[in-house]
C-alpha cells in the first residue's frame, strides 16, 4: 500500500503468521459489522454545495488527473487486482473474426472500450481509500472510522466486480453465447492483465469438447435408430409377402399362378435392391 501502510506492516505478509492474523482480522471484521448500527449523519452547506457542483458541472481535466496520480499503492499480495483488465489475445481474435473486422484490441468493441475507460476510474477511486485503510496506527482514527472506510471498500468491491462481469458478458456472448452460463462460477478466475485469464479459458475449451463429445453421441444414436426403423420396415415386408403368397397357397385356386407370382415378386426384388416394383 502507501509507505505509511508499508512501514506500519509486518515483514512477510506470506508467512502463516500473517494468513492468520488476516483470516482472524476477517472474523473481528464480520463480528464489528453486524454489532454496527445505521449511523445517521449530516454534511454541511459548504460541502454539499461542493459536491453537487462536481456532480453537475464537473471537475477540470488538470485537477483530477492530480488527484488520480497522488497515490499510489503498493500491494504486497494480489497486486494484479489493481491493473484494468484488457481482452484475452485468443478471444480478441475470435471477436475481430466474428465481427469480420480489422480493428485494434481497443476498438474492436464499443461496449467493451467504453466499460474499460470506466474501469480505469473505479480504480482510481480505490487508491485514497487504501492510503486511509493502511494508515492502522493514526491516532485520531476511531472505531467508526474504520468500519467506514472497511464498508467504503466492499461497495468498490462489488462495484468495480460487476463492471468487469459485465464486459465479460458483453464479449462472450458475441463470439461463445452458449457458454455465458460459465461466468456465473466463482471458482475460475483469477484476475490479472486479462479479462478471463487462463483458467477460465481452460474451462471453456473444457465445455466445447464435452458439448462436441455428447453431440457426436447423440449423432450416432439417431443414425443407429434410423438404420433399425428401415430393417425392421423391410423385415416387416418380407413377412407380410410370404404370408400373402401362403395364403392364396391354402385357398387351393390360382395355386400354379400363386407360386409363380411368389418367384416373379422374388425376382424383382433382388433387382431393385431390396425394394419391391408393384
Amino acid at each position: 500500500m502507501s509507505s505509511d501502510g508499508s512501514s506500519d506492516s509486518s515483514s512477510s505478509s506470506d508467512s502463516p503468521s500473517s494468513r492468520s492474523d488476516s483470516s482472524s482480522d476477517s472474523n473481528s471484521s464480520e463480528s464489528s459489522f453486524s454489532n454496527y448500527s445505521t449511523r445517521k449523519f449530516e454534511i454541511s452547506k459548504a460541502k454539499s454545495y461542493s459536491l453537487s457542483k462536481w456532480i453537475v458541472t464537473g471537475i477540470n481535466d488538470d485537477k483530477i488527473k492530480k488527484c488520480r496520480e497522488m497515490y499510489k499503492p503498493t500491494l504486497k499480495r494480489k497486486a494484479n487486482i489493481l491493473i484494468n483488465p484488457s481482452l484475452d489475445e485468443s478471444v480478441f481474435l475470435r471477436l475481430r473474426t466474428f465481427k469480420g473486422s480489422h480493428a485494434t484490441k481497443a476498438n474492436i468493441d464499443p461496449t467493451e472500450k467504453t466499460l474499460r475507460k470506466l474501469s480505469f476510474k473505479i480504480l482510481d477511486l480505490v487508491k485514497p481509500l487504501l492510503f486511509l485503510a493502511g494508515r492502522r496506527k493514526l491516532k485520531r482514527k476511531s472505531k467508526s472510522d474504520s468500519i467506514a472506510i472497511k464498508i467504503a471498500l466492499r461497495l468498490w468491491a462489488t462495484l468495480l466486480r460487476d463492471v468487469i462481469k459485465t464486459r465479460r458478458h458483453n464479449i462472450l456472448s458475441q463470439v461463445y453465447p452458449e457458454f455465458t452460463g460459465l461466468l456465473e462460477r466463482t471458482d475460475i478466475w483469477s484476475g490479472g492483465e486479462d479479462l478471463f485469464g487462463r483458467k477460465f479459458l481452460k474451462h471453456l475449451v473444457g465445455e466445447a469438447r464435452s458439448q462436441a463429445t455428447l453431440e457426436g453421441i447423440s449423432k450416432r444414436s439417431e443414425k443407429a435408430g434410423s438404420e433399425n426403423s428401415q430393417q425392421a420396415s423391410s423385415t416387416s415386408r418380407e413377412k407380410n409377402a410370404d404370408s400373402f403368397f401362403n395364403s392364396r397357397s391354402r385357398n387351393g385356386p390360382g395355386i400354379r399362378n400363386g407360386s409363380n407370382w411368389k418367384n416373379n415378386w422374388n425376382q424383382g426384388r433382388n433387382k431393385s435392391g431390396g425394394r419391391y416394383n408393384k
